[in-house]
């Protein structure tokens, strides 16, 4: 098995482990589509999206308005709180704990990550690593961010009568779409 495809299967047992999603899609034209998909099947309407490589060069934006969702990419501050998923996208994944890594420098990509019901975070599968260590010297490499998102399924807490609560600090929902190759497909 590849190298690409084991970190990809552990990361996806450890990520589906803490209850979050995992697909992927071998192009951001497909990616675009199964994330139209995934949002119909919820009955999401109102989508906030902050666009970055992967949003960006497949057009998602295009596509969801297309699929008839109301998509806001702009002034997210005030779209954030209202809208049923947010849509961004993280820098690496970290396959022995399930775990994502993302830039939070700017404000309005953390709200689209932590304020609606449901997290679609888009990782190019090139950002797989298979340690935290790997990862951390990845990101000392390539500079390291102002604020730095570390992401393990949805939000949860036990701080209640030590009772096991989603979605209460974050997210309820978290699925987390590996796009193998950025961009157009091929038609």
């Amino acid at each position: 098995m590849r190298d690409t495809e084991r970190l990809y299967a552990e990361f996806r047992q450890k990520a589906e482990a803490v209850s979050a999603q995992v697909y992927r899609a071998g192009t951001g034209d497909e990616a675009g589509i199964l994330v139209g998909n995934l949002l119909a099947g919820l009955g999401s309407k109102k989508i906030v999206i902050s666009h970055a490589g992967i949003s960006r060069q497949a057009k998602l934006e295009q596509v969801l308005t297309d699929m008839g969702l109301e998509v806001h990419s702009a002034k997210l501050r005030l779209q954030a709180p209202l809208a049923d998923a947010g849509i961004s996208q993280v820098e690496m994944a970290v396959a022995e704990t399930g775990s994502l890594i993302g830039d939070a420098s700017n404000v309005e990509d953390r709200l689209v990550s932590t304020l609606p019901l449901v997290h679609i975070a888009l990782v190019s599968t090139g950002g797989l690593k298979a340690t935290l260590a790997e990862a951390l010297v990845a990101l000392r490499e390539g500079g390291v961010p102002g604020q730095i998102n570390f992401i393990t399924g949805p939000s949860r807490t036990s701080d209640i009568e030590r009772v096991l609560t989603i979605g209460v600090h974050g997210p309820e929902k978290l699925i987390i779409v590996f796009v193998d190759q950025e961009g157009q497909g091929n038609g």
